[in-house]
């Protein structure tokens, strides 16, 4: 099955505002402690992705675009999509975490705020 893209190809709700988002990396260690001495680090795999949380303002019509998107497209987020890396801006897959927090911005315009993670390779 092919991987949809993000609803909204060109304009403001295209990309994440840069104000306020923060991007988690994944990091593959796990951390035991031996019975005795230091404490052991052990890389799990070399899978690495980061969770996305931000908001994009989009208008009222992209956000009417969005809503239908997440529930009749990609399912409330049980799909994945394709959508331009924040920081690289590469296209990379990602499956939708979160939305909330919709609000008013005034002229039509609105912010919303989503977590996305990036799936690995």
């Amino acid at each position: 099955m092919t991987a949809v893209a993000w609803p909204i190809a060109e304009g403001i709700g295209s990309a994440f505002q840069l104000e306020g988002l923060s991007g988690v990396p994944y990091l593959p260690v796990v951390h035991t402690p031996p019975g005795t001495g230091p404490s052991l680090s052990n890389q799990t795999d070399d899978i690495t992705f980061t969770t996305w949380t931000g908001t994009v303002k989009l208008t009222s019509a992209e956000l009417t675009t969005f809503r239908a998107w997440v529930r009749d497209t990609i399912y409330m987020g049980s799909l994945a999509f394709l959508w331009k890396d924040p920081h690289d801006k590469t296209e990379k897959l990602y499956k939708l975490l979160a939305w909330d927090n919709v609000s008013p911005l005034g002229g039509g315009l609105w912010t919303i705020s989503i977590t996305v993670e990036e799936q690995p390779d």
